[in-house]
């Protein structure tokens, strides 16, 4: 079996996915990481509802 599972790109959020990723991959499940980068998270200086 694999999966793919989506995070954002931050620190905090790829140091869960891959504590995650490591725990499948103890119980013989392969994951693909892909992270994920909303327009929210590349226009910083515009309040999110504008976006």
């Amino acid at each position: 079996m694999s999966l793919r599972i989506g995070t954002r790109g931050s620190a905090l959020a790829l140091a869960q996915t891959n504590k995650v990723v490591g725990m499948l991959a103890d119980r013989g499940i392969e994951a693909e990481v892909v992270t994920i980068a909303t327009e929210g998270d590349t226009a910083t200086n515009v309040p999110l509802h504008a976006i």
